[in-house]
């Protein structure tokens, strides 16, 4: 499968959203027959089949970004590590209200919570331990998973 998107006009930063299919169907091509969409004719030239639908960048723009501000891994014997780390949130809502969780190596998440710190003494036999940290939204929104 291939695909493509398309700005042709309509609502500002909407975009369609095309593919061409190796089986195709009727009801695939009959959603490429819709002469409203400006963009079904220009994708037709470039060989998509089908119309899957809209998208908008703007729809994206909710997502949190996620700085680690500090961050100390301190051997203290042959198996345990000293970790502090800290982190902060950013979204263009009120930052008061996000959430983070975080997970040591390749462990569980720990729940959602207000706290923006991780200190403690982490047990690794094989490597050097490493926290990875999320942050969501009131929205429900969840950032990238942020090392």
């Amino acid at each position: 499968m291939y695909y493509r998107d398309d700005y042709c006009g309509g609502s500002k930063g909407t975009y369609s959203l095309y593919a061409k299919l190796e089986n195709s169907t009727i009801a695939d091509m009959a959603s490429m027959n819709d002469t409203s969409v400006k963009c079904n004719n220009t994708a037709k030239l470039y060989g998509m089949n089908t119309r899957v639908g809209n998208w908008s960048p703007s729809s994206f723009q909710n997502i949190p970004k996620l700085s680690i501000l500090d961050k100390t891994v301190e051997k203290i014997s042959e198996y345990y590590y000293k970790i502090k780390s800290n982190w902060q949130g950013y979204d263009k809502e009120n930052t008061a209200n996000l959430l983070y969780r975080y997970k040591i190596n390749d462990g569980k998440w720990s729940n959602w919570s207000k706290n923006i710190q991780k200190n403690g003494l982490i047990k690794s036999k094989i490597f050097e331990p490493y926290i990875t940290v999320q942050v969501k939204n009131t929205n429900g929104d969840i950032s990238e998973e942020t090392r």
